[in-house]
């Protein structure tokens, strides 16, 4: 069942993808076409009920459902995304901007290039604020 969920999940980030990319790629800038295609691919996978981050260049990253790889305007993206609730962690570890890398989806909280998505319970006091975004948290490892 789980394996059926993730080789859902993955077809549908593979379309998605591929429908972003040819509707971004009517913008004339690069740097906007990446925009556009990292902003809008997360927006329709949270569309869909799941937790997404898409980025380019390094990162460390736990707890997903999917992971894949895509290539638009000379830049390779990593995919992640896992259904709503489910607890998820990414880390930036290249450069920031849209042009580079988007999150969207529900109960999060963002410390500087760290992302962290928490199940569908919220305590605030343990986990700040949702769609909370500081740079004076530390990061807390998902072993904790």
């Amino acid at each position: 069942m789980v394996a059926e969920i993730a080789i859902g999940l993955a077809s549908l980030a593979t379309s998605i993808v591929g429908a972003v990319a040819s509707a971004v790629n009517r913008h004339a800038d690069s740097l906007e076409k990446r925009k556009q295609f990292t902003q809008q691919t997360v927006a329709a996978l949270s569309d869909k009920g799941y937790n997404a981050v898409i980025i380019a260049g390094g990162y460390k990253a736990m707890g997903h459902t999917i992971k894949t790889e895509h290539h638009f305007e000379g830049i390779d993206f990593t995919l992640f995304a896992a259904p709503e609730g489910q607890i998820m962690i990414v880390e930036n570890r290249g450069d920031g901007g849209y042009e580079n890398w988007a999150l969207r989806g529900t109960n999060w909280v963002r410390w500087g290039n760290i992302v962290k998505f928490h199940t569908n319970y919220w305590n605030e006091h343990t986990m700040g604020k949702r769609f909370e975004t500081t740079k004076d948290l530390v990061f807390i490892s998902a072993s904790q």
